[in-house]
């Protein structure tokens, strides 16, 4: 058995695929042709390490929240690639490998435009190589968004949505190469 894993990340604007194990890990971008580059990206990240696809044994995809499409297209290729090499194909929330790959010390709440007027909205804290949910994905009003990151609290995400003297980190963007960091944290193997 391979102690490969693949991963896609299409939740957001950056499209990834990744491919690696515990000790590596290689990414490939393909936001430019979004979801037509896919299968492509995974054949490539194969390619450069030298694998063929029988040597995967898991597909991990960003399961959200994000783009509908971009979920729609990721998940679709997981658990069709997963179906055919007859090996697992894992979701892993897209917010909290963000988080994790920030390395931030106390909660960072997680803001991304959900539109028609509302905000996706998440928080969560990292200690060590471990989240704490402090608050589940959920959709709430753009003001409510405001009050619920307000002043010296730290966010990911869109600037629009904060209130004023909140504090931002980075964008809410998170890549194929956060998700297996953060499966792998988690001890996630494919033995």
């Amino acid at each position: 058995m391979s102690n490969l894993v693949l991963a896609f990340e299409l939740s957001g604007k950056v499209c990834t695929a990744a491919l690696g194990n515990q000790t590596a890990i290689e990414q490939h971008d393909f936001s430019a042709s979004r979801g037509r580059g896919l299968m492509q990206a995974a054949d490539i990240l194969l390619q450069n390490a030298q694998a063929t696809r029988t040597q995967v044994g898991a597909v991990l995809v960003g399961v959200g929240p994000g783009s509908y499409t971009g979920l729609r297209i990721a998940c679709s290729a997981a658990v069709a690639l997963a179906m055919a090499l007859e090996i697992p194909a894992v979701g892993i929330n897209s917010f909290e490998s963000a988080v994790f790959a920030k390395h931030h010390n106390g909660p960072l709440h997680l803001l991304l435009d959900a539109y028609r007027n509302e905000v996706y909205h998440a928080c969560f804290e990292r200690k060590n190589n471990e989240l704490q949910v402090i608050q589940e994905a959920h959709v709430i009003s753009r003001e409510d968004a405001a009050d619920n990151v307000s002043e010296a609290q730290s966010y990911l995400g869109d600037s629009r949505f904060a209130g004023h003297g909140a504090t931002l980190i980075g964008n809410s963007e998170t890549s194929a190469k956060d998700l297996l960091a953060l499966a792998f944290a988690r001890g996630f193997t494919t033995d």
